[in-house]
């Protein structure tokens, strides 16, 4: 019975620690509101560390006042809130609103007010707290009280181990006397006769809230709206506790035959991406995402409270490259070297991303860590997330021509594009230089100085003697005369060769092999030039040719 005892109390005190670790966080966040003043003024600081939680005082208070604003959604020491409006439709009034907190609100309120602008405007202040609620400034006027009078807690300032003793400081402080004992007790009472001066800055914020709901006509959440927000947040807690009870929950959802796994994704690494404890984690993400987005909508407080950050608005815009496969949508969107996606960012001020399938090539090293994997799965498409609507709608409108290719914005940009790639690799060509004059302006064919540069050649006719046309060309041609002169030009050689063999005749010489009468040779070469000698048709021939029988390769005919 013993064991079972401590078993049980080991278990009981594991349970504290780890909810006292699970709250630490959000409960302090809730906790240092300024609307928690009555709980600061109560129990003090909140511990700085969650192991501290266990010995503090108001650890069962505050935790106790934080589970409730979990289920209500209402402050520690607020206006309780107004009963539901009857279903007859009526006006919109000033918020309901107890006598106690409008007795406390008077006497504070009046003093503020009489030395305020205000009263130029709306005139007397209202003598009983009874009329304060029906007064028609009395929205306004609390707002600027609450503006006016409540300060922000100040900084406390960190402890230094090297640091010397400051009686200032509670840490650092000597051992209290009985007189600092009795000073101190002395505060407290004091602080305990004006707690008017604490409660009342905090009635005057819950009331402005209040009046600026009555004003908005939003009012206070029904009973059905109450009642839904209690189960999200109970929802929300189980949530929270399977994520710290990862290993179990993980090996039910794993076992679930139900479920069906998706095909494997494998990163740049080789490794698996989307293992079965990343479907997990993520969809223990989704499911939290959507239990804080539907509390947002009923209790905007409370999923603040709860850690919850809004929403920032996105959109995509899903690329046609079904329709036109010969586009190339990334260029257009990037630009050469990204400069046009840069400065797209700059202008909107937004996040522009293309993703879906075919964004990526396999293996590359542009995967995101916390990309989600669902967007790869998608089609192609624009990604573009902005601070607000306005930057993101922006941003869409400098996006949606580029994913038309038949509007001529399209064309226009490509010409940009390829200036701007032009000039980034030195390749463009700004002004062009004539190669006659050197100067710019026009091209070589269009020079004006082109004739004056122009040198005629030398040439002068054989038969008239002009320069203005070759021999061929002049008009002495046609009557035969440039055939007799190449006639005789072609004689002159044959005739020195005659003259040679006469000179050897008569020294008593015998003309040798292939030699011919002058007159033989001047007739033959009048009558018909001599015939072509055949081109050979391997090396063979050709070395026989040149050498005629002194080649080794050489063989007589038969």
């Amino acid at each position: 019975m013993t064991f079972e005892a401590d078993a049980n109390s080991y278990e009981a005190a594991a349970e504290r620690k780890a909810e006292q670790k699970l709250l630490f966080h959000p409960c302090r966040r809730w906790y240092a509101d300024k609307r928690n003043v009555r709980l600061q003024a109560a129990h003090g600081l909140f511990p700085a560390m969650w192991m501290e939680l266990e010995a503090w005082a108001g650890w069962k208070s505050v935790r106790k006042e934080y589970l409730k604003f979990q289920d209500t959604g209402e402050w520690a020491g607020a206006a309780p809130a107004a009963a539901p409006a009857a279903p007859a439709a009526a006006p919109a009034a000033a918020p309901a609103v107890d006598a106690k907190t409008l007795e406390e609100l008077h006497g504070p309120l009046g003093e503020w007010y009489a030395a305020s602008d205000l009263r130029a405007r709306h005139g007397a202040y209202p003598e009983t707290a009874e009329a304060l609620a029906a007064w028609p400034a009395f929205g306004e006027a609390t707002e600027r009280f609450l503006a006016a009078t409540v300060e922000p807690p100040a900084p406390r300032r960190k402890r230094s181990r090297f640091g010397k003793r400051d009686a200032t400081t509670t840490e650092n402080a000597a051992p209290a006397s009985l007189e600092t004992k009795r000073l101190a007790r002395a505060q407290r009472e004091a602080l305990a006769a004006s707690q008017l001066t604490v409660v009342a800055p905090d009635a005057a914020r819950q009331l402005a809230l209040a009046a600026a709901r009555a004003r908005t006509g939003a009012g206070a959440p029904t009973q059905e709206r109450r009642q839904e927000l209690m189960l999200l947040q109970m929802r929300l807690r189980t949530l929270q506790e399977r994520t710290m009870d990862f290993a179990s929950e993980f090996e039910k959802w794993r076992d679930d035959p139900r479920r069906v796994d998706p095909p494997p994704v494998y990163g740049p690494d080789g490794s698996r991406a989307n293992t079965p404890e990343v479907l997990f984690r993520q969809e223990l993400a989704r499911e939290r995402s959507l239990l804080l987005k539907k509390i947002r909508a009923i209790e905007p407080s409370a999923a603040t409270a709860l850690g919850d950050a809004p929403a920032r608005p996105s959109r995509r815009l899903y690329i046609p490259q079904k329709e036109f496969p010969n586009v190339c949508f990334m260029g257009l969107i990037l630009g050469p070297r990204g400069n046009h996606h840069k400065r797209m960012e700059a202008q909107t001020g937004c996040r522009i991303r293309v993703r879906g399938r075919g964004s990526l090539r396999e293996g590359s090293r542009g995967r995101d860590a916390q990309r989600d994997f669902e967007d790869d799965q998608d089609d192609m498409h624009v990604f573009v997330e902005g601070p607000t609507e306005a930057q993101v709608q922006e941003a869409c409108a400098l996006i949606e021509p580029l994913l038309n290719p038949e509007s001529g914005k399209v064309d226009e940009l490509k010409e940009k594009h390829q200036t701007e790639l032009a000039e980034i690799n030195g390749t463009q060509r700004q002004e062009t230089y004539c190669h006659i004059c050197g100067e710019k302006g026009h091209l070589q064919w269009e020079c004006p100085a082109k004739q004056r540069s122009y040198a005629m050649a030398n040439v002068r006719c054989a038969l008239c003697g002009d320069t203005s046309h070759p021999t061929r060309d002049c008009v002495l041609n046609k009557n035969g005369a440039a055939e007799a002169v190449e006639t005789g030009a072609q004689e002159a050689p044959v005739k020195v060769d005659a003259e040679f063999l006469d000179f050897m005749s008569e020294l008593g010489a015998e003309p040798g092999l292939g030699f011919k009468k002058p007159e033989a040779v001047s007739a033959q070469v009048a009558a018909a030039p001599p015939p072509p000698v055949p081109a050979p048709t391997n090396l063979q021939a050709q070395q026989q040719q040149r050498y005629g029988s002194y080649y080794p390769g050489y063989h007589p005919p038969a």
